[in-house]
């Protein structure tokens, strides 16, 4: 049985953070909110119904939170 992602900070943005409780993970929470969220809608919105077959169907039924969790 696999494990839930782990919960979001919800003082992701916050000023108050320091330094060292940023995420500098490549598929960490900053990059999600900037880059992967924006890419993902993008794509869906440019690949025309029925291209990229069944894996892109499959990404189709996903919104962007699912995608990125």
């Amino acid at each position: 049985m696999s494990k839930p992602p782990p919960k979001k900070d919800a003082k992701l943005w916050s000023p108050d953070l320091s330094i060292n409780e940023l995420t500098r993970a490549l598929l960490g929470d900053y990059y999600e909110h900037v880059f992967w969220r924006p890419a993902f809608i993008r794509l869906l919105d440019r690949v025309s119904e029925g291209a990229g077959g069944n894996w892109m169907d499959n990404l189709r039924l996903m919104d962007s939170d699912g995608f990125t969790s």
